[in-house]
């Protein structure tokens, strides 16, 4: 189940064209020693946190919005504490593993981060 999951949600990605002369390896090799700042991806989380709780008032009469909300403030919460766990720890720790489930949210899927 959480295999045919991921193919709904990823196989349009797993289709797209690679430009020509783009292998892994060039890849691998060109952002071996690239510094991407995990600030602003955990500000993501966190703005859809804070987003989530300032809607809260606009649906408060709506439950099937309301859970919806639930949902998507469970999914950030989660990514939010898994990425700061990642960037502490994931060039450390080599047994770090990372995977995605569809726990909480049909849609957005929460990062589980655990030693192997």
């Amino acid at each position: 189940m959480p295999r045919k999951r991921f193919n709904q949600h990823f196989e349009p990605l797993q289709k797209a064209c690679i430009p020509d002369n783009a292998s892994y390896l060039l890849f691998r090799e060109s952002t071996t020693h690239a510094r991407l700042s995990t600030v602003v991806m955990y500000n993501y989380f966190k703005d859809a946190q804070r987003i989530a709780k300032e809607l809260r008032s606009s649906f408060s009469s709506e439950p099937d919005r309301m859970e919806e909300l639930r949902r998507i403030e469970q999914v950030a919460e989660h990514n939010a504490v898994a990425l700061n766990l990642i960037s502490r720890l994931g060039t450390l720790d080599p047994s770090l593993k990372v995977h995605f489930e569809f726990n909480y949210h049909p849609q957005f899927a929460t990062v589980v981060v655990k030693r192997s």
